[in-house]
């Protein structure tokens, strides 16, 4: 799984939401109803901001949204058009984002976290995640033009934050990535969480 660690607090939020709405190839796609476990999911090409929790990013071009069946005897159902919505039941009702199968690589997923809960006042770990190639040796990688998407969002947050090693405060070769606002509390002593 490919992953890109961020921490961002509500006053960075139009930094990103406004540079993925100006993405012309992806979507967001969010719950628009619920009653206990039938969902209703709609893609938007823009958004005003986000809340705290999990959003789906669809690429419009390449990336084949679809329902899984639950048999291997049955094919998964495609959404004909996700602007227009679609019904999904799921197993609970606690779902933020769609399931489009375990072997499916397409949507990216981002998860929003400010606040933190390993220490007062920290803040959370938010980021990016998608399966990219994870299950290519079985038949289900992703496509070229979605990792070149993904390789475009790694560009945009890395000229926007500050990069941190990861775990905070400890020498490490991994990174997470600082948006300005969170930053200037890191700086002043606001921790940040290591884990989501």
């Amino acid at each position: 799984m490919a992953e890109i660690l961020i921490y961002m607090v509500e006053d960075d939020v139009p930094i990103l939401v406004d540079w993925l709405n100006g993405e012309e190839n992806v979507a967001w796609v969010l719950k628009v109803a619920q009653v206990g476990c039938l969902y209703r999911w709609q893609a938007f090409h823009t958004i005003a901001s986000v809340a705290p929790g999990e959003y789906c990013l669809w690429h419009t071009q390449f990336q084949r949204l679809t329902i899984p069946s639950g048999s291997p005897r049955v094919m998964d159902t495609a959404i004909l058009d996700p602007f227009l919505g679609w019904n999904q039941w799921l197993d609970h009702d606690r779902a933020q984002t769609p399931w489009f199968g375990a072997l499916h690589p397409g949507p990216f997923h981002f998860c929003y976290n400010p606040k933190g809960h390993e220490a007062p006042n920290s803040i959370g770990r938010s980021g990016f995640s998608w399966l990219a190639d994870y299950f290519r040796p079985i038949g289900h990688g992703a496509d070229l033009d979605s990792k070149k998407w993904w390789q475009r969002l790694r560009r945009f947050v890395k000229k926007e934050t500050v990069r941190v090693s990861w775990p905070p405060d400890i020498d490490s070769r991994l990174r997470a990535y600082v948006f300005p606002r969170a930053n200037e509390m890191h700086m002043l002593g606001t921790p940040l969480d290591v884990n989501p």
